[in-house]
């Protein structure tokens, strides 16, 4: 697993890789359940910002 940012290009798709678990003492009862999932992505739109994105995302973009 990894932290670093992942530049997509303009009108390109990404796959994303999540890893879960549940805990032992859930037991059976949640097998072949359906789940939901909530997600926070930040994005910044570097074309026209520059190098102007939050520091922990390195050096990003040309």
């Amino acid at each position: 697993m990894t932290n670093n940012p992942v530049l997509i290009p303009a009108g390109r798709e990404a796959n994303l890789k999540v890893h879960y678990y549940m805990p032992l003492e859930a037991g059976n009862r949640y097998q072949g359940k359906p789940a939901v999932a909530a997600f926070d992505v930040e994005a910044v739109q570097v074309r026209n910002n520059g190098q102007d994105v939050p520091a922990s995302w390195g050096t990003v973009g040309p």
